[in-house]
């Protein structure tokens, strides 16, 4: 902000935004002169159907007078930090054939190792187009050796993206103000340098800036003595390329992309002219998404990944603006990369832990389960110097939620209460072929009356059919159980894994082969919709199970 005391004005420099609450936006453009205009586009006030899309030159709007009598204008930037925007066309984008594009032109310079690599790149920048829409934007992190290809990937994203500020060592004052004042897109090179200390400011943003709302917060010095707190908003989509592996938090905020040197021709050099052509296009794209359609995702239109809640809100994005015909290929590399997480948790340290509580069952006394009977089962086929010691087996207990105590008042041994419920739980999660082992000998007894279940707009209470709490779910007719869970969801169904979730937290661990022979029998049906799988009833006599 500049102010002009002679002329009394006072001048905002901005590239443009959206005004939400009257659908109004507005972008700094270059005309075919190389003179900076805005683009505006907006319906006329009273009339929705009366449509406006024109270039204002030059690049000023008047907002008014403020209580000095000063003169408030609005200016386009004088140099613009990433590739300029022509103007867009009047006329609609076709959605899916812009998309097309966009692939056609990541395939031409970018050679992957995976081809669903792709289609996700694709998406990624024409979700950065309208990121006003999502509360969750997902992070691309490209991780390789020298020369495989990740800066080239960077210089991509910086030519198609929305306002892509890309960058090799900006520092944290400089990306904080840049979030705050542009919104860009964040295109960060050779990331390793956001692994030292002095650097950890902007490993802070980056995690907090992926979802909307979370404000990065700094101490800045106002005038000689005087120190503020400042509060910006860093929420926006981010690129990042480095050789090593950063914290990972931050790399369960991205789709992890890994390079390598390519093996198929892709072009030398950036099409210059032709990523300018997309980005004329893409604007159109943003307008007719934020003003025109007033585009939004809505809760059912959400695809649910795997169980993993974080890979879920990573994917809202991407398949958002993802065509039809491409959206179920993009779902099935979801799907790939949530069974890989499980799998690799699986490998963790939590896991392990896991794993000797339920072997240690046997040694259970009074509910408790000492911590030294796990620690001896965790190092009995370690060697000496990879031993685990109390300390840090105590604090991945804490972590995992286990509540620590004495064994008792004559007995000072440090022990955990044998939460059985909350083994259950962990170890569907961490270790579910150890699960039938726990429930086979230790079966999980029914405390409450009736089991609650949650669908997606409320939580409902499925009665017990004999209602006999002291009965052991083994004692249970697990036919007719599953069938009032369903029941209770009528007409619509119950989602395949919120059975499986439900089973398993009240003992019954693989419910599939009950399930596979009522669909034998005639009773139930599967059904797959939005991705996701759901159990319904067919009409059945249901005292006949």
């Amino acid at each position: 902000m500049r102010r002009n005391s002679r002329e009394k004005v006072i001048v905002k420099y901005s590239p443009g935004y959206f005004d939400q609450r009257n659908m109004f936006l507005f972008e700094q453009v270059m005309c075919d002169d190389g003179q900076y205009a805005y683009c505006e586009a907006y319906f006329v006030r009273g009339e929705r159907d009366k449509f406006v899309l024109h270039v204002q030159r030059p690049a000023v709007r008047y907002l008014g007078v403020d209580e000095n009598g000063y003169e408030i204008n609005e200016v386009a930037l004088k140099k613009l930090p990433w590739p300029p925007i022509p103007k867009p066309p009047v006329d609609r984008v076709n959605e899916d054939e812009l998309w097309q594009e966009i692939y056609d032109y990541v395939y031409q310079h970018i050679d992957f190792s995976e081809k669903e690599h792709y289609a996700l790149m694709a998406s990624w920048i024409m979700a950065t187009w309208i990121p006003e829409k999502f509360n969750v934007v997902p992070y691309l992190f490209f991780i390789g050796p020298l020369n495989s290809g990740k800066t080239r990937c960077l210089e991509v994203l910086w030519q198609l993206s929305y306002r892509g500020l890309m960058s090799t060592s900006i520092r944290p004052a400089g990306l904080f103000r840049a979030c705050e004042a542009w919104h860009p897109t964040i295109i960060l090179d050779e990331a390793e340098i956001y692994n030292r200390s002095d650097m950890l400011e902007v490993m802070a943003l980056l995690n907090a800036g992926y979802r909307r709302g979370q404000c990065a917060i700094r101490v800045e010095k106002v005038g000689e003595n005087k120190l503020e707190l400042g509060l910006y908003d860093v929420f926006g989509f981010k690129a990042v390329a480095c050789t090593t592996l950063l914290a990972p938090t931050f790399q369960s905020r991205c789709f992890i992309i890994n390079m390598s040197r390519a093996v198929r021709q892709v072009k030398i050099m950036l099409d210059f002219d032709w990523a300018a052509n997309l980005r004329s296009k893409l604007l159109r794209y943003r307008i007719q998404k934020l003003i025109e359609d007033d585009f939004n995702v809505t809760e059912d239109q959400i695809v649910r990944i795997g169980e993993n809640g974080r890979l879920t809100e990573l994917f809202i994005a991407p398949l958002a603006v993802t065509p039809a015909d491409v959206k179920q290929n993009l779902i099935k590399y979801g799907e790939s990369l949530a069974t890989i997480i499980r799998e690799e948790e699986r490998t963790t340290i939590e896991a392990e832990v896991i794993d000797a509580i339920i072997k240690c069952k046997d040694l259970v006394e009074k509910n408790k389960l000492p911590l030294q009977t796990i620690l001896d089962q965790i190092n009995m086929n370690r060697d000496e110097k990879d031993q685990m010691r109390p300390t840090q087996l105590g604090k991945i207990l804490k972590k995992l939620g286990f509540k620590k105590m004495r064994m008792s008042n004559d007995d000072s041994r440090i022990a955990i209460k044998y939460d059985e419920k909350l083994i259950v739980r962990l170890a569907r999660r961490y270790i579910p072929s150890s699960l039938d082992l726990f429930l086979s000998s230790h079966p999980v007894m029914i405390t409450p009356e009736k089991v609650m279940i949650t669908s997606d707009d409320k939580t409902m209470e499925v009665m017990m059919s004999d209602g006999n709490t002291e009965k052991t779910l083994e004692k249970l007719s697990f036919k007719r159980w599953i069938i009032t869970l369903i029941e209770k969801h009528r007409p619509e169904g119950i989602e395949y894994r919120q059975l499986l979730n439900t089973c398993a937290l009240n003992g019954l661990a693989n419910p599939d082969p009950i399930i596979e022979e009522l669909i034998d029998e005639g009773k139930l049906f599967l059904e797959r919709r939005a991705g996701n799988l759901y159990l319904k009833l067919m009409e059945w006599n249901k005292n006949e199970v």
